[in-house]
């Protein structure tokens, strides 16, 4: 294959700078995604928590201002499944949510939150973010 002794270093050369620029490059996507940009999950956990708001309110003004019981009530009114964070790999937001019904007073309230140390690399408190009827979203 090679001409000659030179010819065969010239290869080992040219091939250890590709392979060096190819290690490079992945380990700077690796180091973007995963220690510069670790917000980029926890962004994308608020806008489930969002969209789960959202979904509550159309809910909640579709049943006389009632709130569902539990999170998976929510499939049947067009919200389809409940999003994972992506920080968990599953749905971390179910677990937590709580409804308070106080029918005297006709005061409806819900709270869920993210369940556990899932966005520990950007923010330090466990169960975070936070989504309440009366503030909406809660990030720190």
């Amino acid at each position: 294959m090679f001409h000659s002794e030179w010819d065969k270093q010239q290869f080992m050369r040219n091939a250890g700078c590709c392979l060096f620029v190819i290690i490079a490059f992945f380990t700077g996507i690796f180091i973007w995604f995963f220690i510069i940009n670790p917000g980029r999950l926890y962004n994308d956990c608020k806008r489930n928590m969002s969209r789960i708001g959202a979904t509550l309110k159309i809910y909640a003004a579709d049943n006389e201002g009632n709130y569902p019981t539990a999170l998976n009530m929510l499939n049947t009114s067009g919200m389809g499944t409940i999003p994972s964070c992506n920080s968990s790999g599953h749905d971390s937001y179910s677990p937590s949510y709580q409804y308070y019904n106080n029918s005297k007073d006709k005061i409806h309230r819900y709270t869920f939150y993210c369940s556990g140390y899932n966005h520990s690399r950007y923010i330090m408190f466990e169960n975070y973010p936070q989504y309440t009827s009366e503030k909406g979203l809660i990030a720190r």
